[in-house]
Formats: C-alpha cells, sequence, structure tokens
C-alpha cells in the first residue's frame, strides 16, 4: 500500500514537472520566434529573401552585420545612391523617405519592410491595410542603452546575433570604455549640438540620442526642452555652453568667430566642433560606428 501511494505520489511529480519542463520551452522557443521593434510590436524572425528599406541607419547597419545584397531588393531615393557600391544594380527605387511609392512597395514583393520611428504615419496606415510586414528601427532611441538594443533587434531579425556580438565586443564596448575615461574632464560641462544656425539657431533636446549619448558620458545639455529647440542669439550667450558641437556640414565654419559670441566659453576656450560629412554619415545615421564617431571628436576636446 505504501508502495503504491509512492508511486502514485512520484507520477504526479513527474507528470508535474514535465508540464512546466514544456511549458518554459514553449515560452521560450516563442521569444526566439519574434522580435520586438521599435514601437513594441512583435516582428516573426526569418530568413527573408526580399527585403526592403526605407531607412538609410538600418541599411547601413546591414552592412556592418554582413548581410548579402541579394536580400535588399528595394530601398529610399537617398539610399540607393549614398549605398550604391554595396547594392544590386537591380535593387528598386522606392523614392522619397517623406512620400514612398506605396504601389512600387507592393510590386516590389517585399517580405520585410524596414521603417524608421518617423515614417509618415499616414504611409504606414497604408501599409498595414496592404498586409505588408514591417519593422520599426528607431533613430531616435529613447535612452542611452536603446541605441544597442536597437541595433541588437534589427540584427536578430535577420537572424544576425552573432554578427551583432562580434560588432558589439569589437566597435561598441571598446569606445564606450574609451570614451569613459574621458568622464572626469566632461562630467557636468554644458554641451550645446548645434543642427543649424542662421537668424536663429537650431539645437538637438534633451530628447535626441546626441543628448542621452552625451549626458551618458558626462555631459550636460544646454536644452532642457524636447524636440528641435529655435534659440536666440540672447539665448545663447545666457546658456553659455562649455562645448559646442555644430552636427551639420552646411553651416558656415566661421559662424561663431562672431564677437557678439567672443564671451560664450566654448568659444574663448575653442571648443567647438564642427561636423564634416563623415561625421555627418557616423553620428547622424546612428549605427555600430557611432561610439568610435563620438570618441574621435570628444579625443579632440581632451
Amino acid at each position: 500500500m505504501f508502495n503504491k501511494n509512492m508511486r502514485k505520489i512520484y507520477y504526479i511529480f513527474l507528470i508535474i514537472f514535465l508540464i512546466f519542463f514544456f511549458s518554459l520551452f514553449f515560452v521560450s522557443f516563442q521569444q526566439e520566434d519574434y522580435v520586438t521593434d521599435s514601437l513594441g510590436r512583435k516582428v516573426k524572425i526569418a530568413d527573408y529573401k526580399r527585403i526592403g528599406i526605407i531607412n538609410p541607419a538600418a541599411l547601413k547597419s546591414f552592412i556592418f552585420l554582413n548581410i548579402e545584397n541579394s536580400k535588399i531588393v528595394a530601398v529610399d531615393s537617398y539610399s540607393i545612391y549614398k549605398y550604391k557600391d554595396f547594392l544590386s544594380k537591380d535593387t528598386i527605387n522606392l523614392g522619397d523617405f517623406n512620400n514612398p511609392n506605396i504601389e512600387t512597395i507592393v510590386k516590389s514583393r517585399i517580405d520585410l519592410l524596414i521603417l524608421d520611428q518617423s515614417f509618415p504615419i499616414q504611409k504606414l496606415y497604408e501599409i498595414e491595410k496592404l498586409n505588408i510586414p514591417y519593422f520599426v528601427y528607431s533613430t531616435t532611441p529613447s535612452n542611452y542603452s536603446s541605441i544597442s538594443v536597437n541595433l541588437q533587434n534589427l540584427a536578430k531579425i535577420i537572424n544576425k546575433t552573432k554578427e551583432f556580438e562580434k560588432l558589439k565586443s569589437e566597435m561598441i564596448d571598446p569606445y564606450a570604455d574609451k570614451i569613459l575615461k574621458f568622464k572626469d574632464k566632461f562630467s557636468g560641462k554644458s554641451i550645446l549640438f548645434v543642427v543649424w544656425a542662421d537668424k536663429n539657431i537650431t539645437c538637438a533636446g534633451d530628447d535626441s540620442y546626441l543628448s542621452y549619448f552625451a549626458e551618458y558620458f558626462g555631459f550636460v545639455n544646454c536644452i532642457k526642452e524636447k524636440g528641435w529647440i529655435n534659440i536666440s542669439f540672447e539665448r545663447l550667450l545666457l546658456l553659455n555652453p562649455n562645448y559646442i558641437i555644430v552636427a551639420s556640414s552646411f553651416i558656415d565654419k566661421q559662424f561663431f568667430s562672431n564677437t557678439l559670441f567672443k564671451n560664450i566659453n566654448a568659444v574663448a576656450n575653442n571648443n567647438i566642433y564642427y561636423f564634416n560629412e563623415k561625421d555627418e554619415d557616423v553620428i547622424l545615421q546612428p549605427s555600430f560606428d557611432l561610439w568610435i564617431g563620438f570618441y574621435e571628436i570628444l579625443k579632440r576636446f581632451y
């Protein structure tokens, strides 16, 4: 009698264990099959053969991840010129980022479309109505850590996790460590990111990834508002930043040489950096080389 009861208890525990084990396996399996995009959507991981991209930073990241160019069948009009050396000559032009050609997208028989978070909402509705699978890779991350998380998720969607880990160990981690060594010098110092300058000055707000990046490494963004903020010359003088990064190669390199600005700390101490075209490619299209780009800029201030 005792042995029979023990056997019953044993079988009950065995069944419970097996149910628990297979439940964990099923959940794990489910998690591995999908990845979360920048809108919080679950998108299936698959061996996509016909990828369309309306996001130059995503295409740049795919090139780092060593994707086969035969899988990229269509891109936006900027990317088709910018990355012509990588793309096949048969790559389809999907049109301008702000006004892509939906008819061309449909005709391209795309099995995954890569978009940016700022993709025009009306166009997004049209894509959803047509049941075109899409994945959103944001170039405006919500904080410092989400920059690399977004890159990791972008890699997962095309089964390039191993390549991501390699790039992270070679391009992200070592340069993040190098920048952190500068932190004592820059800690608490104010910085201003100028994206346009004419009669007014347009600056990156505190929700910009430029701001997240700088603040992680010790700086304090002068601008506390969100978005792209226009400031007057008078406000610039009051802000009096310790460092200025001019994040556009189109701005006159002599703009801050005006005597009006001579008492600004950044001007007086020659702590102004003007982007060139290479800086724009590296910093304004956030990818694996973002950390290297920031390191090279900050090294000039150090």
